[in-house]
Order: C-alpha cells, then structure tokens, then sequence
C-alpha cells in the first residue's frame, strides 16, 4: 500500500513538474520581449513583427481592435494593444499587449466565440511608420479606434487629415454611413487631430479636401 501511495505521489510531483516547466515556456518568451523604446529607432512594423513570433497567431488572421500610445520626452512611455486573430493551433483568440517605459513587453490571450474583422495592423502601422512616430513630436498620445455606422467629422470642430504616403493631407470633411468599422487616428499634443487612412477613406459617403 505505502509503494502504491509512493508511486502516486512522484506521479502528482512530476505531472507537477511537467505542467510548472509548460507554464515557464509560455510565459518565458514574453518575459523576454523587449523592444526599442526611442522614437527615433521605433517602428510599429517591426513591433509587429515581434508580437506575432511571441503571440504565435496566424499573422494573416489578425485584426487590429483598438491601440493606446503615450510618448513623452522622445520615447515611448506605454503602449497597449488589442487585437484578435486565430492562434496557431486554430482556435480564435483575443491577444492583450502591453509595453512599459523600459520597452519590456508582456501579452496575454484568451480564446473567444466571436471576434470582429477590422484592419490588418499592418495596414494601419506602415502608415504612422512612413510618416515617422518621432515626426509627430517628442510628447503626445496616439489611439486607434474602430467605428461604425452613421459618423461625421468636421474639421471647425476637429482638425482631419488623410495619412497617404507619410504625408497628411488637410480634409475638411468626412461623413460615413457603413456597418464596416472604421479606424479613426487621434493624436493629441496641445489639441487633437483625427487621422484616417485611405482604404478607410474610400468607404465615406462623403470626402471633402481642403
């Protein structure tokens, strides 16, 4: 009886062990993400990059659904984004990452029914790259966001911009009505500015420049 419990208990310690050195494999990655943190040298394209070797999504089933960017004296204070996609072992998921003042990330995940179709972050990244994340100033906010449905914009109220090229264009109007989500750029320094790109462009009802 005393070796039957014996064998049990190094079966319960080693189960133990196998499962404590599965969870220190998943998390150990992500321990050791960092990424450049001075705007001059950062690229959100190349953050990317980083986050789907660590997050092992399918990078061509990822959908951006909302990003948070501080930057203060010329370097990236935090950054937190969301995005769902499916993982690789095909089950969809939401993915949470997280990026301190040191440039140390951390992402978490979870697996989810439903999940909505946005942009590729890609397509929303390579833009603010081309312009360039240390041209827009040494201390500001940026978020990205989704909406749908009827939305005006107007620029008495909100200076707009179209974001082509690593250029901004003046817009002095944008109204959609579109149950296809819409990403709308805010950057914030004194006063806030709405950005759009032009695939989003595209889908307005109305576009006025100038």
């Amino acid at each position: 009886m005393l070796k039957m419990n014996v064998k049990k208990a190094l079966v319960i310690l080693v189960a133990l062990a196998l499962v404590a050195a599965g969870i220190y494999l998943l998390k150990r990655p992500e321990e050791e993400l960092r990424v450049n943190t001075d705007l001059e040298n950062a690229k959100l394209s190349d953050f990317w990059s980083a986050v789907v070797k660590a997050a092992n999504v399918q990078n061509e089933t990822a959908n951006l659904e909302w990003l948070r960017l501080k930057v203060e004296d010329g370097k990236i204070h935090l950054l937190h984004l969301e995005f769902n996609g499916n993982g690789v072992d095909g089950r969809k998921r939401v993915y949470f990452v997280d990026v301190d003042s040191t440039g140390r990330v951390r992402i978490n995940s979870g697996t989810v029914e439903q999940s909505i179709s946005t942009r590729h972050p890609t397509k929303v990244f390579r833009e603010l790259d081309a312009l360039g994340l240390y041209s827009i100033g040494g201390s500001y906010t940026l978020s990205v966001d989704f909406e749908w449905g009827d939305i005006g914009f107007d620029s008495t109220v909100t200076p707009l911009y179209l974001l082509e090229n690593g250029e901004l264009k003046p817009l002095r109007e944008v109204v959609f009505h579109t149950d296809w989500p819409v990403c709308e750029i805010a950057v914030c320094k004194n006063g806030c500015e709405v950005w759009f790109i032009r695939e989003d462009l595209s889908r307005a009802s109305e576009v006025v420049f100038g």
